[in-house]
């Protein structure tokens, strides 16, 4: 995968080269199997969304929604998969790049101890933590306590042309968050879950705790 060579990129370059250049063998891909034609309706729309997302206008809403009620059922079928393909590529992209930087020595903002960094620029050290739970332990509070660190979502900080914004794409900047706990009783073992969780899991997680 040469195209992910590129380490004396920034982040937001690596990743715009890398999309573009999976994005035209998706392309490719689709008019093999599809045809010219399906390739075309599938690039109108693409280009719709992005006129929509970067202008905001009412004209570029209308082109979209234009676009979008003129497909069939099996169109819309397509077209969905299609899109779907490429976030999960991209994601992929995305996960090969933080690696490589990451086993070259590049300090990652994308993990917790990237944002430990980044909250201590900010003047928010990690001894903020200690203050809450000292206060926390002071209370008699702590072994009774279950504590968690999470987020409701991720946030576009321009890896995609995408900033400070959510909702609109499943890019893993915004899907994913930090999931960690402190259950009641003394300090244990730590120990880190291997498969994926979501936050659907956190309430009966709670709710399974609190039975005992």
């Amino acid at each position: 995968m040469a195209f992910l060579w590129g380490m004396s990129q920034s982040l937001p370059d690596q990743l715009r080269s890398t999309v573009r250049f999976l994005g035209r063998i998706l392309g490719d891909v689709i008019r093999a199997e599809d045809g010219e034609a399906v390739f075309s309706q599938i690039e109108e729309i693409r280009q719709a969304s992005v006129a929509f997302h970067r202008e905001g206008t009412p004209e570029a809403a209308r082109v979209m929604a234009e676009r979008l009620g003129g497909l069939s059922l099996p169109d819309t079928v397509r077209f969905a998969h299609s899109f779907a393909v490429f976030l999960q590529i991209t994601n992929i992209a995305e996960d090969q790049i933080q690696r490589r930087r990451g086993r070259a020595g590049d300090a990652r903002p994308d993990t917790l101890a990237g944002a430990l960094r980044s909250l201590k620029t900010e003047g928010v050290g990690t001894e903020a933590v200690g203050e809450l739970l000292d206060r926390i332990r002071a209370l008699g509070l702590l072994e009774r306590s279950l504590l968690i660190f999470t987020a409701d979502h991720g946030e576009g900080m321009g890896e995609h042309d995408y900033y400070f914004a959510h909702g609109e794409f499943l890019y893993n900047g915004q899907i994913q968050v930090p999931l960690i706990l402190r259950l009641p009783g003394p300090a244990g073992e730590r120990r880190e879950v291997q498969v994926p969780v979501a936050q659907v899991d956190v309430l009966p997680t709670i709710l399974d705790i609190a039975r005992g």
